[in-house]
């Protein structure tokens, strides 16, 4: 079945195809295409033109079906609306012909018809998540010779199901502001936070138990990198002035990212030997003429030592303080561009065949084939150049010799799938081991390992092109398809059927993909998800001078999210990747048992679970508290993209909660008031009192247990609005609650490790 997104509203605009049509790729049932159902009606383009009789007999419904076309549906209400619009006019056309729709259920050869219809057909009765088929024919016997096209949708009463989202509910807190466009955010061992900024060339380091009391507290810088000077000096415009940071005439001529991926070492936590730091970063050593050209500039992976301020060997001048130096540089060749360096990095987490850890880097098309890099070279599949690839690297030097042919030999794993081909520019290179562990990548900006019952998997997300953002597992060796396909093997992107917007995929001419790569490619590997896997009838619609409103959500990174029921959190949310988008906030996809594939059983209605309360933001990489019960979200610090309507000219889009570091906390639905059989209404903590009960002026909170702190407070409404929060490190303290309106409320406090200590009823006089 294919995936959709069925609770994202986009409008497209209308294109007419400029191309011939000839007979119909979904000319009988086996080939009919499938439509997604939503609030709002999403066209998929289709002609009779070319029809013939597929034989299924016309039944009780009028007109002659020797011209039928067909499509399928899954049901998400029982009463689903299907329309026809934007009919063919004129002599011949579709609408001079008549014409006419008929629903059925069951399957090829085994139809029930259900209604039949002109342009519209409302359903009734149906079951939720069943299959339906839809044929579109004329009345007049024989296909019109032209004019015969139409859209047809499929639209539901109501917005779909969402399931989880509507039931949890999360306390947001700003914990760190003003940040030069975070892009990396991951937990260390010492339960702080460290965070790249692409355009500051800086890591910071905050702790993972701020608030938002001190947001405005700048974060602990511990390495930045000169700007304006050196390797990061990426002029403001065509007439080389000066470096100025963060100005909107940079935006064109910076790198896509700049600072990036960051690892922190397995051992870093328990071995003070091994308080390794590996960094991302592109750097100019190329040239980037004007905002209408490629910009060739490099990339650099380099490997840190972090001291705190105590260690022995911190170089820090008086006083001394916690900080992180460049030791050693991994890879210094690697291409970048102002447009798909994806950029992300993770560490195995276990020792790998040799008894070491491995480095995994994604790195991206470079842009090729699309806007100002469209003369640019598309080298997916060239296993030979290190762009659009997933790279397998060492943490530490191996034993090799030193090659003065090839500097980088010692950081790449000899049992790397791949060696480079005698026509490998430098030729000196030829036969020796390569980086390249998957290929065929387009902008992969996601990475994650994650243990599944027992094995571990490397998943990463995808950004598409037009359609068909991706979830992959990577294997060793493995051609993931760029450019020559794009998400599943489906032949959705193909220069030789009636579509237009689908010949291409970034200046590449598609004949199919299925026939001319999918079949032929042995090691060709779909991915296990494809966000908007639209059909070429649904992608003719689209419009193509605005990326905003292409099917696709921007995937910008991918966690795993396995950890156990939380108290007032989700109950099954274990085994579940989070993917960060930077459209629509953020996605969870529940997977199977296997983690072989993304279990739709889990939400019947629809495909995947979505965040209302994440879909204002921008979000850009995201990580988890100790136990689960915190998303640490990175907030990108503009809404600009490439692309015409991005950044490329310079423009700067404005983004909710820009250069922002947010905490959504999981908080269970506040309490009832009137209590059910069986239910706690409180959670008492024989150490804690919180008095008075009735209360008017102040909450007071008498703690005599040593417990870890800040202490954490929430106060709700019975409605589940969040009143007031804050922190405390007392053992007691108190809260006011003057002004607050009468009535019952809830009171909630955690311990600094997101223990909840106590749950109360209190009403406010």
């Amino acid at each position: 079945m294919k995936k959709l997104l069925q609770s994202l509203f986009i409008v497209y605009c209308f294109f007419v195809s400029t191309k011939g049509f000839t007979q119909q790729p979904n000319d009988n049932c086996a080939n009919a295409v499938f439509i997604p159902t939503s609030s709002t009606c999403f066209n998929t383009y289709s002609t009779v033109v070319g029809a013939t009789n597929s034989g299924i007999a016309v039944g009780a419904c009028t007109g002659t079906p020797d011209d039928d076309v067909w499509f399928k549906f899954v049901a998400a209400k029982p009463n689903p609306t299907i329309t026809l619009s934007s009919l063919g006019t004129g002599t011949p056309s579709i609408t001079s012909a008549g014409p006419r729709m008929q629903l059925f259920s069951g399957t090829c050869g085994a139809f029930t018809s259900l209604a039949c219809g002109t342009t519209s057909i409302t359903a009734s009765g149906l079951t939720v998540s069943n299959t339906y088929y839809v044929r579109v024919y004329t009345n007049a016997a024989g296909a019109p010779a032209a004019n015969g096209q139409f859209n047809i949708c499929i639209t539901d009463p109501g917005p779909p199901d969402i399931i989880d989202s509507t039931n949890i509910l999360f306390t947001i807190d700003t914990i760190c502001k003003n940040l030069g466009y975070p892009w990396e955010i991951l937990r260390g061992p010492d339960d702080s936070l460290w965070i790249t900024e692409a355009r500051g060339y800086r890591v910071v380091r905050i702790a993972a138990n701020r608030t938002q009391a001190s947001k405005n507290i700048p974060p602990q810088q511990i390495l930045k990198i000169p700007l304006g000077t050196g390797e990061v000096n990426f002029l403001r415009g065509p007439s080389s002035g000066p470096f100025v940071a963060n100005e909107p005439e940079t935006y064109g001529r910076w790198p896509q990212g700049g600072m990036m991926g960051m690892a922190l070492h397995p051992l870093f936590g328990t071995d003070p030997t091994k308080q390794f730091v590996y960094l991302a970063y592109v750097f100019k050593q190329g040239t980037c003429p004007n905002s209408n050209n490629p910009c060739f500039f490099n990339t650099k992976i380099v490997q840190c030592r972090f001291y705190y301020a105590a260690d022995a060997g911190n170089p820090s001048s008086l006083p001394k303080k916690d900080t992180l130096v460049i030791i050693d540089t991994v890879m210094s060749n690697l291409s970048g561009s102002n447009d798909h360096n994806s950029g992300r990095m993770v560490i195995s987490p276990f020792t790998e065949a040799d008894g070491t850890y491995k480095l995994y880097y994604s790195i991206g098309d470079m842009g090729a084939g699309q806007f100002n890099n469209t003369t640019r070279t598309h080298n997916g599949q060239n296993k030979d150049v290190y762009e659009g690839k997933i790279l397998r690297l060492n943490t530490q030097r191996d034993a090799d010799a030193p090659d003065p042919n090839d500097p980088f030999n010692q950081w790449i794993p000899n049992d790397n799938p791949f060696t480079f081909s005698p026509s490998v520019v430098p030729a000196t290179l030829s036969g020796k081991r390569s980086a390249v562990f998957t290929y065929g990548h387009r902008n992969p900006q996601g990475l994650v390992w994650a243990n599944v019952n027992g094995t571990w998997k490397l998943y990463s997300s995808e950004h598409g092109d037009r359609s068909d953002d991706e979830i992959n597992i990577l294997v060793a060796g493995k051609n993931y398809g760029w450019p020559k396909v794009a998400g599943l093997c489906d032949d959705n992107y193909s220069n030789t059927d009636i579509f237009a917007n689908n010949d291409q995929l970034a200046s590449v001419n598609i004949p199919n993909e299925i026939a001319s790569f999918c079949n032929v490619t042995p090691d060709n590997t779909e991915p296990i998800f494809s966000f908007f896997n639209w059909s070429g009838g649904q992608l003719h619609n689209i419009n193509t001078g605005n990326n905003f409103s292409w099917p696709t959500i921007a995937p910008s990174s991918i966690d795993y999210y396995d950890f156990p029921p939380i108290a007032g959190g989700p109950a099954n949310w274990n085994n579940s990747l989070l993917v960060t988008s930077l459209k629509y906030g953020l996605f969870r996809l529940k997977l199977k048992s296997d983690g072989n594939s993304i279990d739709s059983s889990q939400n019947t209605k629809v495909f995947i679970d979505t965040f209302p309360l994440f879909h204002g933001w921008r979000v850009r990489d995201i990580t988890f508290s100790k136990r689960g019960a915190s998303i640490y979200a990175a907030i990108d610090s503009s809404g600009s993209t490439s692309g015409p309507t991005g950044g490329f000219g310079g423009a700067n889009t404005n983004t909710l909660n820009a250069g922002t570091i947010l905490r959504f906390r999981f908080a269970s639905t506040p309490l009832p008031i009137k209590e059910e059989p069986g239910q706690q209404t409180t959670r008492n903590n024989p150490y804690l009192k919180v008095f008075p009960n009735p209360a008017s002026a102040f909450l007071y909170v008498d703690n005599k247990k040593n417990v870890p702190k800040p202490f954490t407070y929430y106060l709700y409404d019975i409605t589940g609005r969040l009143i007031k929060t804050g922190n405390n490190s007392n053992n007691n303290f108190s809260v006011n609650i003057s002004g607050i309106k009468p009535g019952m409320y809830i009171f909630r406090l955690f311990s600094s490790i997101e223990a909840e200590l106590l749950t109360e009823r209190i009403i406010i006089q």
